[in-house]
């Protein structure tokens, strides 16, 4: 199972049950670097780029389509930076499901 699977599936179980949308600041705080056994830094930064982007994924949906974008197009270049997510911790997401 990838990283970003593991991540959800913690996010999934810790989302507030009352709450429709969630920061990704919110989501870094459910999941946080150790979560799943993923403590390397470089490993969770891309862990979470993946299970924000709808690109590689479909867990979450953007209510901000610029970070949503910003995220897929990052995710998908060769020299990537992973932790670029960081520039959207106030931006909202909503689970798929």
């Amino acid at each position: 199972m990838a990283n970003a699977d593991k991540l959800w599936e913690v996010v999934q179980s810790l989302w507030p049950v009352d709450e429709k949308w969630q920061t990704i600041g919110q989501i870094e705080a459910l999941a946080p670097k150790g979560t799943a056994g993923i403590n390397n830094s470089s490993s969770y930064a891309f862990a979470m780029l993946t299970l924000l982007s709808t690109f590689r994924r479909n867990f979450v949906v953007h209510e901000d389509y610029d970070a949503q974008n910003s995220i897929n197009a990052e995710v998908v270049i060769a020299n990537r930076n992973n932790g670029f997510w960081r520039h959207y911790l106030n931006s909202r997401i909503q689970k798929t499901y």
